[in-house]
């Protein structure tokens, strides 16, 4: 197997993803879960169909699908809606994230201290207020592929598009302060001000005007490419020339392709813009198939086994602190009952984001506390397993309980 094509494994990824998610959908499961579970069964930690260097050569696939991911996202983002839960929106986002980040470093602390031989108190801490920080996330692409099988529409929806629109960029700036602190934990350094927050603010908001500088472009670039097949070419090279142009220059490529996407819906003439979304729209499923099995296959078992009871005890405190975080704010800004009591419970999924950060925490703090950089990379891959797999079942039952799940 290993000497075929990457296109011949391509077509295996289209073809296996969409059977596995049939066959999850007969078991009355969501798609996502088909996926997934197709990526651990033929991946290089199971039956290894596909091997390692496979799965990391499809990376720029991997890219481009959350490219395309973020662009549904902010094109979902109508701007009546964001206005009358603006207050809704940003008081959750910044709860939950923020008790969600404390909680998780506060009870894993708890638990490394008093039960596992590690000595230093400092070492310990770098590595909790890291994992603490990365939890803040929630995966944008299982959101969205749920809220795609089942067609949800209506406030919850609505509410839940806008927190995960500023979930990922909140994290990247907790994780960049905590980031700091664990250097200087366990190192001789000091905290540096410009690594540990402005930095992270200034790559938020060259993120934002990037986006909107594109958006405002294409508004009327668009205008000239009225045909909806040939729309969909624009809107492809405009996504992915932003996602190119964040990575060379290092900033969140999510935030910069939510932002024009975002503006085209709401400030383009709005024919073209709803056939850029249906154009998008049409191909999206079958490219998350392939995002989730490749997520699937990434995720490697025996690492995750290697953590044991804390992967259970970091996934429990995220759970309860993202929902008791979200059902607090949701109170105090008066928000609409379902918003209430199931949005908590759709901000479960956890992802992309936490892996690809906590890969970049272990390469920093690796040499200077090796054996907790690997623990904290097995915790991660861990709770991710447990969340992808179960997370789905609570994001459907939230949507179902809601009354937003279409009777299609």
């Amino acid at each position: 197997m290993n000497d075929l094509n990457l296109l011949i494994y391509l077509g295996l990824f289209f073809l296996l993803s969409q059977v596995f998610g049939k066959i999850a959908n007969f078991f009355n499961a969501p798609r996502l879960v088909g996926y997934l579970i197709s990526g651990i069964v033929f991946g290089p930690y199971v039956l290894k169909v596909f091997d390692e260097q496979l799965v990391e050569q499809m990376d720029l696939f991997t890219e481009m699908a959350l490219a395309i991911i973020a662009f549904s996202i902010g094109a979902s983002l109508r701007l009546e809606k964001i206005k009358s839960n603006k207050k809704v929106i940003l008081g959750i986002t910044l709860t939950q994230a923020l008790l969600c980040t404390v909680i998780v470093a506060i009870t894993l602390f708890a638990v490394l201290y008093f039960f596992y031989p590690y000595k230093s108190v400092n070492e310990i801490l770098s590595i909790c207020v890291i994992l603490g920080a990365i939890s803040a996330a929630t995966a944008p692409a299982a959101v969205l592929s749920l809220i795609h099988e089942y067609k949800a529409k209506g406030n919850l929806t609505t509410v839940l598009l806008g927190i995960i629109a500023l979930d990922d960029a909140i994290t990247l700036i907790f994780y960049s302060f905590a980031l700091s602190i664990a250097q200087v934990l366990v190192t001789d350094s000091t905290f540096n001000l410009q690594s540990g927050l402005l930095e992270p603010l200034l790559s938020t908001f060259y993120a934002i005007a990037f986006g909107l500088l594109i958006g405002i472009i294409m508004k009327y670039v668009i205008k000239y490419f009225p045909g909806e097949d040939i729309l969909l070419g624009v809107i492809l090279g405009a996504v992915f020339f932003i996602a190119g142009i964040a990575q060379k220059f290092d900033f969140s490529h999510l935030l910069p392709i939510m932002v024009f996407a975002f503006y085209l819906e709401n400030f383009a003439q709005v024919d073209l813009a709803k056939k850029a979304y249906k154009a998008i729209d049409k191909i999206e499923e079958p490219i998350l198939g392939v995002f989730f099995l490749l997520a699937g296959a990434h995720l490697d078992l025996s690492k995750a086994g290697s953590a044991g009871i804390l992967v259970l005890v970091v996934f429990i405190a995220r759970a309860i602190s993202k929902y008791g975080g979200t059902r607090l704010a949701a109170n105090f800004t008066n928000a609409h009952i379902n918003v209430k009591k199931y949005t908590g419970l759709a901000l479960l999924p956890s992802a992309g984001v936490a892996i690809g950060l906590i890969l970049e925490a272990q390469g920093k703090l690796g040499s200077e506390i090796p054996a907790l950089a690997n623990l904290m990379l097995s915790i991660v891959i861990g709770k991710t397993l447990i969340n992808e797999l179960i997370s789905p079942f609570f994001v459907r039952y939230a949507f179902k309980k809601a009354g937003e799940i279409s009777q299609e």
